[in-house]
């Protein structure tokens, strides 16, 4: 499992969604040369990546990952990936037990690819993830312009002479190393004494230096990428929606003079059944009359039985009547009536 081109995807990548992504700050920065990363973070980091690094799939690949003179071979998966989004798409390697040491590794043909730059405000971290079982020394080679080479070992044992201390307890260990510690290391970086391009060599190398006879010590590398530190994610923002349009403001409240209302007559007699079952109430405000009329037996009403409650402004409100026929006001109203239905 070498972690082939199949590893990085081109869909949009929904990993931030998902309760199980465990991205740390190193996948919210800039300037990505990726070397291992399984899909969903290939796609979270796609508009962030300078340059690929990771293996090229047929038919013409100019990347490639070599065996070294058949001393490593794929293992299986174990669990999911560092970011535990994926169970595919990483480099698990194992060494055959042919030589008394284990290695493979990427390389470029004639194409050119970029190295990460190294001068002035440019710098880069080195991040990797591994995870092992067994006790064992393993080496990573990173080689930049002209085969410069700078080496990492990972012991597994705590104080030993190794630059960094991996636990054998098969999970997933990272490691964010800076271009100073690289570039002490022996690496040359992009600059402006050479042209930030290599071709034709190696740039990545897993090597096992020492391997038992029969072989079968095995390692699993991940989430493999040099990433500016200083450059935050530039993310493409929204548009901001536009403002509401405001609402009108509501018309002035109509004034009022307080004029004399004259006491209205008492309501003359119902004749026949016209109003029978009808309670009516009179109620003084402003200079209008308000007559309130309570449901009864009758939903019929003439505008002869109101003549002498419309003398100014009348609002009638009719809180229950359903039906009211035969209203004849405008030959009897001598201002305004407005009849408000409730």
């Amino acid at each position: 499992m070498i972690g082939t081109g199949s590893g990085i995807g081109i869909g949009a990548g929904n990993g931030l969604l998902s309760n199980t992504w465990g991205a740390g700050e190193e996948l919210f920065k800039d300037g990505y040369f990726v070397h291992i990363l399984e899909q969903v973070g290939g796609d979270f980091l796609r508009n962030q990546i300078t340059q690929e690094l990771w293996p090229e799939g047929p038919p013409n690949p100019n990347r490639v990952f070599n065996y070294f003179s058949g001393t490593i071979t794929n293992k299986p998966y174990s669990g999911n990936s560092f970011y535990n989004t994926s169970s595919t798409g990483w480099v698990s390697i194992q060494t055959t037990g042919a030589q008394g040491w284990g290695g493979g590794g990427y390389a470029v043909k004639s194409t050119p690819v970029l190295v990460p730059a190294y001068y002035y405000n440019d710098t880069f971290n080195f991040h990797v993830a591994l995870k092992a079982t067994q006790d064992f020394v393993f080496e990573l080679e990173l080689v930049g312009i002209n085969n410069s080479l700078a080496k990492l070992s990972f012991g597994s044992s705590q104080g030993g002479s190794e630059d960094y201390y991996l636990p054998r307890d098969g999970k997933w260990h990272s490691f964010d190393i800076p271009a100073s510690v690289i570039v002490g290391k022996g690496y040359t970086a992009s600059n402006p004494g050479n042209s930030g391009q290599i071709t034709n060599q190696g740039y990545l190398n897993f090597i096992f230096p020492a391997n038992p006879p029969g072989g079968g010590l095995g390692i699993e590398v991940d989430a493999t990428f040099f990433y500016n530190p200083n450059a935050e994610r530039v993310t493409q923002q929204a548009p901001e929606a536009p403002a509401a349009p405001e609402a009108p403001e509501a018309p002035p409240e109509p004034s009022y003079t307080d004029l004399p209302v004259p006491e209205g007559p008492s309501l003359p007699a119902p004749t026949g059944q016209l109003l029978t079952g009808y309670t009516l109430q009179k109620a003084h405000a402003q200079e209008s009359w308000l007559i309130e009329f309570v449901h009864g037996t009758n939903p019929s009403l003439t505008g002869f039985d109101l003549f002498n409650f419309c003398f100014n402004s009348l609002i009638l409100s009719f809180s229950s009547i359903i039906n009211l026929s035969l209203i004849e006001f405008n030959s009897y109203i001598k201002n305004h009536c407005i009849i408000h239905f409730i």
